[in-house]
């Protein structure tokens, strides 16, 4: 029995930046700010619609769920999380 489908859930405060990149596996990825204080996503290929787009969040404008329509792992997404902001990240590889 493996620990496949088992989502990592990391709460991130204060002044942090990752990349999610093809090596990491990650499948689908949802962020959630809960802070007045925007948190960014931003791809280097299409997101949102958006050929390198970027999204802003704040606890106003709810969360924002990343999955590739055809299973494929997720790649060039930058997280951003400035200081103020409070954003809570769920990776599902």
């Amino acid at each position: 029995m493996g620990f496949t489908n088992i989502p990592l859930i990391k709460t991130l405060t204060g002044v942090t930046s990752f990349t999610i990149s093809e090596a990491n596996g990650i499948k689908k990825a949802t962020f959630n700010v809960t802070s007045t204080t925007a948190g960014t996503i931003a791809s280097t290929g299409e997101l949102c619609g958006l050929d390198n787009g970027s999204v802003s969040l704040t606890d106003e404008t709810g969360s924002l769920t990343l999955e590739s329509s055809d299973g494929a792992t997720l790649d060039g997404i930058t997280v951003t999380v400035p200081s103020g902001c409070t954003m809570q990240v769920v990776l599902l590889q």
